[in-house]
């Protein structure tokens, strides 16, 4: 198996080095060029490949250049994204660029503002995301933990108090001003991401009491939607809109694995076995799902597609030591390998979109974080995990 990883990575390699030659694609973390820098980093770090390492310093000098012309302010997308790559990196020893207090002050100065005129809470496109920038800084300092007060003031703000249940949820951004009631469990857009990004502040010792008031009730109110029809193929749904449960997926954006995860996280960083013993039925349950039917798994890609699952088996055998999780992540990597779809110039792994295939280079749906996946089964150390609350 290693010798068709390693020749499914030269591939990955020489298909982003033609992509890179190409032009600029964007400054964005989970869609650019910025994680796309990541996976070359990574690829070096790993083969000891000072050409690739140059190259990926090429790529983050030409998103510097580009930064001041990107209007994006989303982790997965902008500014705020880039900057967590560059103190991620610097963290890691692989790079050594400052984040200047300039930067500092306009990343605080974006995310306040958006609190003030937006309700988009979500990790990839809002209030979440660009709070990560300063949970995850080198040095934790008074002013970051008076911003992360108020974020902890936001998502308190924008709860929805649940009545049946008695917890508390939030409206998805995709139906914020639409009237239409969508309440999301998942991790990309919904609850679990929440949970997660507080179990995180939780560590920091910013305001415990309340962050951890905050967590009970959304679990509570997640708890409360479990479903007791296993021909839904669940434990849970993606989510709930207009008071219907949504199909819940096999994938690191939408459904069990990731709501599992945030009780799994929850329950330890909380001390509340009922929380783990329940992810753990998730997880064990979760493993038997690989049918289309029950999985929706269509492409390759970390989102949604083969990669992101089995990856994020690998972690939960890491978490558990289960040899269920690694049999599992194990028949989903040899899916990875298998996966070709002729053509194109992304190496085989075509994304899958609107009934259509298409090449996608991204860390989130295309082949850099693919790449990581496959790179991840030679080196234990991942330090990109963290992009996707998987740490």
């Amino acid at each position: 198996m290693i010798k068709c990883i390693l020749e499914r990575l030269e591939e990955i390699l020489h298909s982003i080095e033609s992509f890179i030659d190409e032009g600029n694609h964007g400054i964005g973390l989970l869609s650019g060029n910025a994680g796309i820098a990541i996976f070359l980093f990574y690829y070096a770090d790993i083969f000891n490949d000072k050409i690739i390492f140059d190259k990926g310093v090429k790529v983050v000098e030409g998103i510097l250049d580009e930064i001041k012309h990107d209007q994006y302010v989303t982790f997965s997308a902008g500014i705020p994204g880039v900057a967590y790559m560059l103190n991620l990196l610097k963290r890691t020893g692989i790079i050594h660029t400052e984040i200047d207090q300039d930067a500092n002050e306009y990343i605080a100065t974006v995310l306040k503002n958006k609190m003030k005129v937006s309700k988009v809470y979500d990790y990839l496109h809002g209030i979440l995301g660009i709070s990560l920038y300063f949970i995850e800084k080198e040095e934790f300092t008074s002013r970051d933990a008076e911003i992360i007060c108020d974020v902890i003031d936001f998502i308190d703000q924008v709860s929805i108090i649940d009545e049946r249940s008695g917890g508390i949820k939030w409206q998805c951004m995709f139906n914020l001003y639409d009237g239409v009631e969508n309440y999301d469990l998942s991790l990309a857009h919904g609850s679990a991401g929440i949970i997660l990004i507080l179990c995180k502040i939780y560590k920091l010792n910013v305001e415990r009491r309340r962050v951890e008031l905050l967590i009970v009730k959304n679990i509570n109110y997640i708890l409360s939607n479990e479903l007791q029809d296993r021909n839904c193929h669940s434990y849970f749904p993606s989510g709930i809109k207009k008071g219907i449960v949504q199909n819940s997926r096999l994938a690191w954006c939408y459904g069990d694995l990731g709501i599992a995860w945030a009780l799994w996280k929850a329950g330890n960083v909380l001390n509340n076995n009922n929380w783990i013993t329940k992810a753990f039925q998730v997880f064990e349950y979760s493993t038997k799902r690989r049918l289309l039917a029950e999985t929706s798994i269509i492409d390759a890609g970390f989102c949604h597609g083969i990669s992101g699952v089995s990856y994020f088996f690998s972690r939960i055998y890491e978490e558990t030591g289960e040899q269920m999780f690694k049999d599992a992540s194990n028949y989903w990597l040899h899916r990875l390998l298998d996966f070709n779809i002729p053509g194109g110039k992304a190496a085989g792994y075509k994304s899958f979109y609107l009934g259509k295939w298409y090449d996608n280079f991204s860390l989130l749906e295309g082949i850099s974080g693919i790449g990581l996946v496959l790179l991840s089964t030679l080196e234990k150390q991942q330090f990109w995990n963290k992009l996707f609350l998987l740490d």
